[in-house]
Parts: structure tokens; sequence; C-alpha cells
């Protein structure tokens, strides 16, 4: 029989798993979004409440009472939730999990919308430094995630590459890079600030003009979010120069199998969908510039 563990509170268990996944190197992006679904989840059973006393009904409660949040975002909680018990599971916290019990809400996927090329030069003239384009220039150019640039370091840069240590699921990659954005990646370099206690960002690839620290998510939002204001560009976000790199690399003859090995996915899932919108692209291109619908000719 297996033996578990002394019983844990919601909030010890929470607080357990949450230390667990910081020791993995979970993105603070995932980490802040799993404390947010468990605070809410805690307000709502009850923080004290004994982990393995929780039941289905009460999970299913609380997912059916989130009504002013998005599909996506309640499946989110979902997953959290789903996570956090597979991982109580494993630890001995419980016997059942529970979530596994829900089915998983469902929601449909947004449309990918890439940058255009004409909004992407005004990306560009809209940046204040040369770290500000360095930092376009290489999301636009390896569809890298948020965490990945910001994890950067200095050894990862390896002339015509950046290798990418922790990617999603802790997977490592190397992507290439095109030679404007290593001269963009060396010219910020060279403006780094310099003082008594070193080069400001140390080690990073990428630093705070502000504090002068390795940037992090937070200063990397903050910079998507200035260059909405200033470019006049709707909805810049760090994941949209993902979509742009993945739907103009198909468009221009890429392949979709290196396709997957740049962006790091684990299956051809997602890349189907940039197949999808490039290939719907060549249809509309094909309908206006093909001579025999430009010509007029009668198939009669």
């Amino acid at each position: 029989m297996r033996l578990f563990q002394k019983s844990k509170t919601l909030t010890e268990t929470v607080g357990e798993y949450l230390a667990a996944k910081e020791a993995e190197r979970y993105s603070p992006w995932t980490i802040d979004d799993y404390q947010n679904t468990f605070a809410k989840f805690q307000r709502f059973v009850g923080a004290g409440v004994a982990f393995d006393a929780i039941d289905t009904a009460q999970v299913r409660a609380f997912l059916g009472a989130q009504d002013k949040i998005s599909d996506k975002t309640l499946c989110n909680y979902h997953t959290a939730l789903s996570a956090l018990w597979t991982w109580a599971v494993d630890n001995g916290y419980t016997r059942q999990h529970i979530v596994r019990k829900i089915r998983r809400p469902s929601y449909v996927k947004p449309r990918i919308i890439p940058f255009t090329e004409a909004e992407v030069k005004r990306l560009l003239r809209a940046c204040r430094s040369a770290r500000d384009r360095a930092i376009v220039l290489v999301l636009l150019d390896t569809g890298m995630r948020a965490t990945e640039l910001t994890n950067l370091m200095l050894e990862d840069w390896q002339g015509g590459s950046l290798h990418i240590r922790c990617g999603k699921g802790k997977k490592s990659r190397i992507v290439p890079i095109s030679e404007a954005t290593e001269k963009a990646i060396h010219r910020q370099l060279l403006k780094r600030k310099i003082s008594e206690e070193g080069i400001a960002g140390g080690e990073a690839v990428f630093a705070s003009n502000i504090t002068g620290k390795a940037m992090n998510y937070n200063a990397l939002r903050s910079l998507m979010e200035r260059l909405n204001r200033s470019s006049g560009v709707s909805e810049v976000y760090a994941h949209k120069f993902r979509h742009t790199f993945a739907t103009t690399f198909l468009r221009n003859g890429g392949d979709i199998y290196t396709l997957k090995r740049i962006l790091g996915h684990s299956t051809l899932v997602m890349v189907m969908r940039y197949l999808d919108i490039a290939q719907s692209d060549i249809a509309r291109a094909h309908e206006k510039a093909s001579p025999v619908t430009v010509w007029g000719i009668d198939g009669k």
C-alpha cells in the first residue's frame, strides 16, 4: 500500500507546488498565472481546507462560477488546477486526481493576425534605442517567445545563431539569425552603460534601460506597450512577432518541419495553423495575379 504524507492544507500544498515549479525554472509568466488561479480557488473553497478533502463538485463549482472571464482564461484555470493535482498525486498528498474527472473547457482559438511589412517598419521607426531595435529584430527574425528572449545570456549568442537553453517544456534549441539582427545585437551591446559595478545587465543579452539590470518579462511588456502607443500600430505584443515570423517564413517558401524546430514546438499542430494562413494567402494572390484571371480568358 502506498504511504501518504501528513495531510496538508490547500494553502500548504499550493505553496510547496509553486516552490517546486520555481526550482524547476518555470517561467515567471507561468508562475504568475498559476498563483492567480490558485488564489481565486483558495478564496472560493477556503485556504485552510485539507487538500485531500476537496472533491470534484467543489472544483466544478469554482469553474462554473467564473462568469467574468474569457473562455481561454477558464481553460487556463482548468489546466493550472490539473497540474496541481497531478503533482499532488505524484507526491503523495492525495490519492485521486479529481480534476481529470472534469472535462476541460473548450474555446474558439482567436484568429492569428501577424504584423504587415508596413507595420513592422513603423515599429522600427518608433524604437527609441539600439536595444529596442535589436529586440524587435530578434523577435521578428527568430519567432522566439518572450521569456526565451529575456533569458538570453551572452554565451547563448554564438555567431549567426542564438541558443535557447530553456524553452517551453524545458527543451533547448539553436535558432539562426540574420546578419542584420547580428549587427543590431552587437550595436546595442556597445551602447550598454558601464560603471564601477560592471556592465549594465551583466551577462544578459538585453538589459533594462531604467534599472540597468537584466531585462525581465515586465520590462519587455512595457516596451511593447510603448511601441504600441508611439507607432500607432495596434495590438503590439511579443507573441505577435512569433506569428509574423512563422507566417512569413512559410509564405516565402520555408517548410513546416524546419519551422517546427525553429519555434520549438513538440508537434505540428500549431505549425499547421500557420500553414493554413500562408496557403490562404497564396490562394488569394493566385486569384488576383493568375494570367487566366487577369487576362479574362474564358474556359469555354
